[in-house]
């Protein structure tokens, strides 16, 4: 399996980056459905390997926090982008979250590579270079921005590979959603 930990988007803030998917040749949109923020990403691994992370992953205690949706911009060369993403702000609590998930997934010995932390959503992905259209784009979408959404949890999702791109199954959310008796009983 080809499997990553992310944070889902509420509706409203998928509706809203629908509106950046324009404008643009030379890419493939991402489908709204697989509007994600990406935490870690763990590559293929065995049966066994994903249960111990799904253990693990159930045992991360973080607090709710809010994520804030702003500007655009790419990954890739200059001139030659390979993605655009809408940015996503880097606050300690994301951070930490994302500390957690690494550290959870060594200690079930998973190897990670060393990455540079930029939290993004992916609006597309460049078939070909978008030439002086893009330039244009960046300068337009520079100050889109979302009002902030609260996190409550993060999932691990599996992703599996179409000639049409990627399509994300959720294998398991934490914390996991629980029943509280409480909140049905009239006391």
């Amino acid at each position: 399996m080809r499997l990553f930990s992310a944070i889902a988007l509420p509706e409203e803030a998928r509706l809203s980056l629908m509106g950046l998917c324009h404008g643009l040749p030379g890419q493939r949109w991402v489908a709204p459905e697989n509007f994600h923020i990406t935490l870690r990403f763990f590559g293929e691994v065995n049966g066994a390997v994903a249960r111990d992370l799904d253990d693990v992953f159930s045992r991360i205690h973080f607090r709710p926090f809010e994520v804030r949706l702003n500007g655009v911009g790419a990954f890739g060369k200059e001139g030659k982008p390979r993605m655009l993403w809408a940015g996503v702000e880097k606050t300690p609590e994301i951070s930490d979250l994302k500390r957690k998930i690494e550290h959870a997934a060594q200690s079930v010995g998973v190897n990670l590579e060393r990455e540079k932390f930029t939290p993004h959503v992916t609006l597309c992905r460049f078939k070909s270079a978008p030439g002086p259209a893009f330039g244009n784009y960046l300068q337009a979408n520079s100050l889109f921005s979302h009002p902030p959404f609260v996190a409550e949890c993060f999932g691990l999702y599996s992703s599996h590979l179409t000639p049409s791109g990627a399509c994300y199954s959720l294998e398991a959310d934490y914390p996991e959603p629980f029943f509280s008796w409480t909140e049905t009983l009239d006391i």
